[in-house]
């Protein structure tokens, strides 16, 4: 829960006195325009950023976040991208098959032990997507996760959340997957 939350950048104002309240093991979109504070809030809620007033309520402790940006080791193999994510998983024989089955469902298998450089943006995306699905969060936070994203692919995604007993808040410009995925919606103006 946020109560009156203010956060600005170099004199400018991004949130102002902003009161939400996430409601647990729901899925919460936030939307709004460009630049309209969507991210910070995200970071805001993942305790990656400092608010400058106001009160935050958290009553969790660990959170995936799917960044906009590209995440994944440099150099690395697919497969290896997942070993530094996932806690409490130190059989590599139960591991390997969590994450087969995750690359089967988001159509990535043959791509297991292809380097990250040769693959598509889309690709990187499904692969962060899978990050924060196998870490062992309370709350999964995801910025704009479906824009590299094809329907057929958005639809795949969109199924394996709605199956998750998480709280998921996921910002968004598209609508469509907003009014089909969200419990409850936050509009920042």
């Amino acid at each position: 829960m946020l109560k009156n939350v203010c956060k600005g950048y170099n004199g400018k104002q991004v949130l102002k006195n902003l009161n939400i309240e996430i409601k647990q093991n729901k899925i919460t979109c936030i939307v709004g325009k460009s630049g309209i504070g969507k991210t910070t809030l995200l970071s805001i809620l993942a305790n990656l950023e400092e608010i400058d007033s106001g009160e935050i309520i958290n009553d969790t402790n660990k959170v995936s976040f799917v960044f906009q940006r590209d995440t994944l080791i440099p150099n690395a193999r697919v497969f290896d991208n997942f070993k530094y994510i996932i806690d409490g998983i130190h059989d590599k024989k139960a591991l390997e098959r969590l994450v087969d089955e995750y690359l089967k469902k988001f159509e990535m298998f043959d791509k297991k032990y292809e380097y990250k450089e040769n693959l598509s943006g889309g690709m990187i995306q499904r692969i962060k997507i899978i990050q924060a699905i196998l870490y062992q969060s309370d709350v999964l936070l995801l910025d704009e996760p479906f824009k590299e994203l094809d329907d057929g692919m958005k639809e795949i995604i969109l199924t394996e959340l709605k199956k998750l007993n998480k709280t998921i808040i996921i910002s968004s410009h598209d609508l469509e997957i907003v009014k089909n995925i969200a419990d409850d919606v936050i509009e920042l103006k």
